[in-house]
């Protein structure tokens, strides 16, 4: 999130803009970058939210520069990431039109718990890092312009390295349970 793409391509505004009726999640499964098939790592998405509302930032370019941006911005946002073209409303109420990458893929992580999310992230490290930084980075990002996510915060505190101990405990205490109640449910041996 980071990276500069932004500057490198002579972005000539930057402002906070919303885009309504969809709602920043986790729920993309990096299996390459951020986490495996066997532990994928939740990355950003946005999903429709009929009173959902998602603030972030918008750039303007030079009407000249338009194709290579949208290059850049397909190829930065990764294979089944579509650019829709759809409207955002800026901060100061003018409604214009921005390019949103929206996933269109199969890996999407669905019926969890921001719990079990968090357990995901904990455990998956992909080719840039473990997943746990990626969402911290997240985290630093919309903190510094200001923008208030409270999943998104709730899940970078879950997912802290501190918290993969508590995470580990848990297991094992569950574990320890699921052992003690199989040894009390076991049938006795006729003997």
């Amino acid at each position: 999130m980071t990276d500069g793409w932004e500057e490198k391509n002579g972005w000539t505004r930057r402002v906070l803009a919303d885009f309504v009726g969809y709602r920043r999640v986790f729920n993309k499964a990096s299996v390459r970058n951020w986490g495996t098939r066997n532990n994928p790592g939740p990355t950003l998405n946005l999903e429709k939210a009929e009173r959902g509302s998602c603030r972030g930032i918008a750039f303007e370019f030079p009407e000249d520069r338009v194709e290579d941006v949208l290059a850049v911005l397909a190829d930065r946002e990764g294979q089944n990431f579509a650019l829709h073209r759809m409207e955002i409303q800026l901060l100061d109420g003018t409604k214009v039109l921005a390019h949103i990458p929206l996933y269109t893929g199969e890996n999407l992580i669905k019926n969890k718990s921001l719990d079990e999310i968090a357990a995901m992230i904990l455990k998956a490290n992909g080719t840039k890092g473990s997943c746990a930084l990626y969402i911290e980075d997240v985290a630093t990002v919309l903190r510094n312009v200001e923008i208030d996510d409270p999943a998104g915060r709730r899940l970078a505190k879950q997912s802290r390295p501190g918290a993969a101990i508590k995470y580990l405990r848990l297991g094992k205490l569950r574990q320890a349970r699921r052992k003690k109640a199989r040894r009390y449910h076991e049938p006795m041996a006729n003997g």
